[in-house]
Order: structure tokens, then sequence, then C-alpha cells
């Protein structure tokens, strides 16, 4: 008889030790998936914040990064059979502008020069001018680019009379304070007796900002 009772009391507790067995598994397994949670909520909650702050970064980065736009200022003869277009470059960001390169051709066109494409009309060699290292925010800076007069002899009357005009074109490579470059874009037209900075109009195509 008590080896019965010593039998039933052993299973009782080997089946007591299983089961606590099983709870203590279930205990680990719910443990393992709170702390899997846990590490996805945090991942989650990494990736939220990194594009918050990139958000934010790109954010600032619009705003206080330099911008530069190109005016037209006529067209000068500063010398004999030489021609030069002024170019009044300002930085209207709120950071200097730096490693500035300049690049710019041109070409007299007949018809409605307003309709002036330099991607479809302009010519593949452009002249390089040498540019000033850094154009503080909210700075302008005048640069001019000078060429020979040659091709311009034989259209001077249409220049004159608005049957032709000079379209100067090109472009304004430089870096910002974060390390980015950008470029403007620029294409006007000239025309008229004076050729003055009033008489010097933007083309449709050919003027944009990145």
């Amino acid at each position: 008889m008590r080896a019965v009772e010593a039998a039933e009391a052993s299973a009782l507790q080997a089946k007591r030790a299983v089961d606590a067995s099983i709870i203590s598994i279930g205990l680990s397994v719910l443990a393992l998936f709170a702390l899997l949670a846990t590490i996805l909520q945090g991942r989650m909650a990494l990736k939220r914040a990194t594009l918050a702050n990139k958000i934010a970064s790109d954010s600032a980065e619009k705003q206080l990064r330099a911008y530069l736009s190109v005016e037209p200022m006529g067209v000068t003869v500063p010398e004999k059979n030489r021609i030069t277009f002024p170019l009044n470059v300002i930085n209207h960001g709120a950071t200097p502008a730096s490693a500035i390169e300049f690049v710019s051709d041109f070409l007299v066109v007949e018809g409605e020069p307003r309709e002036f494409d330099p991607k479809q009309y302009g010519r593949s060699e452009d002249h390089s001018l040498p540019s000033e290292t850094m154009i503080g925010p909210g700075i302008n800076q005048f640069v001019y680019a000078t060429y020979s007069d040659d091709c311009l002899r034989e259209h001077r009357t249409a220049i004159g009379s608005r049957k032709a005009a000079i379209v100067h074109y090109g472009m304004i490579r430089y870096d910002d304070v974060f390390g980015k470059s950008h470029v403007t874009n620029f294409s006007f037209y000239h025309w008229g007796e004076e050729l003055s900075a009033e008489e010097s109009k933007r083309c449709r195509f050919g003027n944009s900002v990145t």
C-alpha cells in the first residue's frame, strides 16, 4: 500500500514538474515575443527618428544654402573689335557660395529670340571665365564675359532694328556650405540701338536653378 502511495506521489510530483516546465517555457516564449516586439518598436522608432532628422536636415539646408541668380546688364564695347556681356551674379541664400565656375557663349539669331533654346541651338564649345572663389550671402558680384565681335559686324543693323538679336547663354556651377554642387543656367537676348540692360531680356528656355 505504501509503495502504491509513494508511486502516486512520485507521479504527481513528476506531473507538477512537467506542468512547471511547460509554464516556464510558455513564459519564456512570451518574454521572447515581448523582447522581439520591443526590438521591432525600437527599430521603427529609430527609422522614424532618422527620417525626421533627414527631413529637418534637408529643410535646414534648403533654408540656409546659397542660391545664385544671374541678371543681364546689357552689352558693352570695352575696346575695338571686342564686346562684353556684364553679368550681375547675386547670392540670395543665407550662406556663401564657393568653388564658382562661369561658362558662357553667344550667338546671333534672327526672328524671335525669346524662343532660343540652348539645348537645341547652343554651340558645343563654351567660353570659360575666371571666377571668384566665394560670394557671400546677400552679395552681388559682377562678372564680364568678353568676346571678339567678328561675327556681329554684318548683323549690327539688324540687331539695332530688332530683326536679329544677340543671345548670351551659359551656366554657373557652385558649391554650398553643405558640400553640395548646384547649377544656375541663364539665357538672355540683347537687341536694340543701345543694347542696354533695359533692352536685355530672358529667353523662354535655358533659365533654371538646381
